[in-house]
């Protein structure tokens, strides 16, 4: 399996996460079962730039593979694929794509006796569609239209989206057979969305990965900003939305040299207007995603700007900012605060809302820290503790910021 190079490819990112999103849109959409598959071979061909693939289903009565949709490739209707049961029970417990040409045991044994009809389909690699320990059906892919090998990220994005298509099928059979298993298929789509998220947070991790002070960063910003936004009543799709936002609000700083983020002194002049602009980058980047939420990549272009006008990179002010910004604000310069950086250690509790309060107008909008003060004091008070607040101290600390709050602006 081939290596990339260690730099982030941007529009690879770009046309990857905009596949999961409209392979996601696809799993839920209301079409008919045979336009959703086609649909979803279409899109696993487009995003690893392939010109010939198959999707098969599997009838585990009659332990053959039927083709259900192609693409480039003639005459396949009515050619099935026959497998032993040795060799169903190998594409279930390996569960990974295979490179017809490295194929071992069982999995060879099949190759090699349908090489005609995989000759005639000209399939390079092969992947099963499982779930929950059975083989579902499987898909076929030829070679690139460029020739050349698939890369390690090639196998990654085809290994989620291969797991999307293998629940839509899994799916349809429960659909089809038994209707009485709606909270399983219900139960199936949540996990797909937590795969969706997970993607996400993959790619935030890597952001984080040029800062040597700041893993886990962008989840820490992002949880925040889910705590901050369930205090003000935000409905579950703006709470998803503030949610990827701060988990990608740092994304522009992919395009900035690692020796500045990292830097222990003071930036230069340059170095400062560099870093500057990575919320316009951010949203450059984001702008071009076709996201389902409204608004998350200005969102994450303003979460640098200050009530006051001194922000960057747009100068807005007050009303001005829109609210989603002024939540990942207050998140981010929490965070900064309580975290150690290369320029200075970290804040105690005391200080970070010292400087919190200081703020208040110029920097932070009030309404939005009485709804994060409030998100602490619940958890403060919950016998179940949110692991976003575990991190920032003793309760004898958040119990005296609590007093000092209601002192001054609650």
């Amino acid at each position: 399996m081939l290596e990339e190079s260690d730099n982030i490819n941007l529009n690879k990112l770009i046309y990857n996460l905009n596949a999961l999103v409209d392979l996601g849109e696809v799993a839920t959409t209301t079409k008919d079962y045979k336009s959703t598959i086609k649909s979803a071979l279409y899109l696993v061909m487009g995003t690893l730039s392939v010109s010939k693939g198959v999707i098969f289903h599997f009838d585990p009565q009659k332990n053959e593979l039927k083709n259900i949709t192609s693409k480039g490739i003639n005459d396949l209707n009515g050619i099935k694929l026959k497998l032993k049961k040795d060799e169903v029970k190998e594409l279930i417990d390996t569960n990974t794509i295979i490179k017809r040409e490295n194929s071992l045991g069982n999995t060879e044994n099949l190759i090699t006796r349908e090489k005609v009809f995989l000759d005639k389909i000209k399939a390079f690699i092969l992947a099963p569609l499982v779930v929950k320990g059975h083989l579902v059906g499987m898909i076929a892919l030829g070679k690139k239209f460029s020739g050349g090998e698939y890369w390690k990220s090639d196998y990654d994005i085809l290994t989620i989206m291969v797991h999307h298509i293998a629940i839509d099928l899994h799916n349809h059979n429960l659909m089809h057979k038994l209707s009485s298993k709606v909270n399983e298929n219900q139960k199936l789509y949540r996990d797909l969305r937590l795969i969706y998220y997970d993607t996400i947070q993959a790619f935030a991790t890597a952001i984080d990965a040029k800062d040597a002070y700041t893993q886990g960063h962008s989840l820490r910003v992002s949880n925040y900003c889910v705590a901050i936004a369930r205090e003000m009543g935000f409905s579950s799709e703006q709470i998803e939305g503030i949610k990827i936002a701060g988990l990608l609000h740092d994304i522009g700083k992919i395009t900035v040299e690692k020796s500045i983020i990292n830097k222990p002194a003071k930036l230069t002049k340059k170095e400062q207007l560099e870093i500057n602009q990575h919320p316009v980058i951010s949203f450059e980047i984001l702008a071009k995603i076709r996201f389902p939420w409204k608004n998350l990549s200005t969102d994450v272009r303003h979460h640098h700007e200050m009530l006051d006008g001194s922000g960057y990179p747009d100068r807005l002010q007050g009303e001005a900012i829109p609210t989603g910004s002024k939540i990942l604000t207050l998140a981010d310069a929490f965070d900064a605060m309580t975290t150690d950086r290369p320029y200075r250690k970290r804040l105690t509790l005391e200080n970070t809302l010292e400087e919190i309060r200081e703020s208040l107008g110029r920097h932070f909008d009030l309404k939005i820290v009485k709804s994060f003060i409030l998100a602490i004091k619940k958890d403060v008070n919950s016998d179940k503790k949110m692991p976003i607040f575990g991190q920032l101290g003793s309760l004898s600390s958040i119990n005296q910021m609590e007093k000092q709050l209601e002192a001054t602006i609650i």
